[in-house]
């Protein structure tokens, strides 16, 4: 009898898993035809553009995000620039106060981040709306490329890579930018067949008539940003993909980076509960797709179980897993961008390491979702880190 259980807990977790690596690799090997470019018209004028920053305590990464806002390749006085400021946090006022007058500093209550981003867009007057998280750090011509793919693809919004702009400050920021390269590749072929290409809160430009038409961010929401983008795909529209870059500040703590993961995990899946009906008014393909995106938190959970249940049957079944596991590894070593091949080692002799975290990560998320639990928005501590280092893309 335990014998059968585990032969069919080894069945259905290793078919889900084994089909969602086919389906990543195939919309990956499609994306190849998506060269990326950031599609540049001659405007005739530059609409306004509003940006909104919420911010807790992060006055240590805040100002220099706010430094590269002021040298961007757009005419600053299109620019306004909301700072959602909690109220206790009186260094991030006089950062914002360094930045007037195109820095509005807003005090916000801690009500959790998609509140914060709804009190600031309810002030903005502009059609355009770009997200940017408080450590997110912008090339000079990002502003520009956003609005010309906006306008030229008339879509909801546009967003861009993130790269990490601490790679040099641990082993957690090179792992990020394994996945946020994946991520690209991935999220490519996802453009290509207009498919969901999510829309992160870090970099993303966004129409107003869009949010308002939709009704705003989800304030219970864990993953407001990916809620945002299944109701931007069911009212009939897309985000579109661009090569421009942003910087952002990965983890370097392993408690932060478990913290960010189960937040993670637990809010797609969440919105996949709640907003499910959303489905029906999606065509086949990109409903097969949505339900994928959002149901795919649980595949760090159905790994561990394969590789557990197939470690207890044994014989053929740990053929599997070694199918299973191999490709994670291989992955790092075939990254070509910003690290050398004693990295590349080192990271791939950590992957099985950092899998079963993600895995634990998933499956707190996975159980609390079961029992109901609730957990608070939990934000992701910034330390203000920008390190470069050999082969690394300058942020």
């Amino acid at each position: 009898m335990l014998e059968m259980l585990l032969i069919i807990t080894s069945l259905i977790s290793n078919s889900f898993i084994g089909f969602l690596m086919l389906y990543a690799l195939i919309i990956t090997f499609i994306g190849k035809r998506n060269t990326l470019t950031n599609p540049y018209e001659v405007l005739s004028e530059l609409p306004e553009v509003s940006v909104i920053i919420p911010v807790r305590d992060e006055f240590n990464v805040l100002e220099e995000s706010l430094s590269r806002l002021m040298v961007v390749n757009y005419p600053l006085n299109k620019l306004k620039i909301y700072i959602g400021v909690d109220k206790d946090c009186i260094k991030c006022l006089e950062v914002c106060k360094a930045f007037t007058p195109n820095v509005v500093p807003v005090i916000v209550s801690s009500k959790g981040k998609p509140a914060v981003l709804n009190e600031l867009l309810r002030m903005v007057d502009s059609d355009y709306v770009l997200l940017l998280d408080c450590d997110s750090l912008i090339t000079s011509n990002s502003i520009v490329d956003l609005i010309n793919a906006i306008i030229r693809y008339d879509v909801c919004g546009v967003t861009g890579i993130p790269r990490p702009s601490n790679q040099c400050s641990g082993t957690l920021p090179k792992f990020f930018l394994v996945e946020s390269i994946l991520w690209q590749k991935l999220m490519a072929g996802k453009d290509y067949l207009r498919l969901i290409v999510q829309a992160p809160g870090y970099f993303t430009l966004l129409k107003r008539s869009c949010i308002e038409l939709i009704g705003y961010w989800d304030e219970e929401s864990l993953a407001e940003d990916n809620d945002l983008t299944l109701r931007i795909y069911a009212l009939g529209s897309r985000i579109k993909l661009i090569s421009s870059k942003v910087y952002i500040e990965s983890p370097t703590k392993l408690r932060i980076l478990i913290k960010q993961r189960i937040r993670w995990y637990k809010g797609t899946l969440e919105v996949l509960r709640r907003r499910w009906r959303l489905l029906n008014k999606m065509r086949p393909l990109l409903k097969f797709d949505a339900f994928i995106t959002f149901i795919s938190p649980i595949s760090p959970t159905l790994l561990l179980i394969a590789v557990l249940s197939n470690t207890l049957l044994g014989g053929i079944y740990n053929l599997i897993t070694i199918a299973l596991i191999a490709p994670q590894l291989i992955t790092p070593l075939l990254v070509d961008e910003g690290l050398d091949l004693n990295t590349k080692a080192k990271i791939t002799l950590l992957t099985l390491p950092y899998v079963l975290v993600n895995s634990i990560a998933s499956l707190i998320a996975v159980l609390t979702l079961l029992a109901n639990v609730k957990i608070g928005w939990w934000r992701t501590e910034k330390y203000g880190r920008i390190t470069t280092c050999k082969n690394a893309p300058v942020a």
